[in-house]
């Protein structure tokens, strides 16, 4: 993730971020500083980003075949 972060930074490429994790490496904060926009899959995750205004919790995607096959 870092190499195509920083030739997005160097290129002017807007630069949007995932953290599926709960908490974030060194990575994903030092890419933070930089992102346009940062996601997140838990909440718990936002204070390694506190510093950023523009972050949105959105979960992580389950396709449909996994929830069907529960039920």
């Amino acid at each position: 993730a870092l190499a195509p972060g920083i030739a997005a930074i160097l290129l002017r490429i807007p630069l949007v971020i995932h953290e599926s994790d709960t908490r974030s490496g060194s990575t994903q904060k030092f890419l933070g500083t930089f992102a346009d926009r940062i996601l997140l899959g838990f909440a718990e995750c936002k204070e390694d980003f506190s510093q950023h205004k523009r972050i949105e919790v959105i979960g992580h995607y389950i396709h449909p075949i996994y929830t069907e096959a529960a039920s």
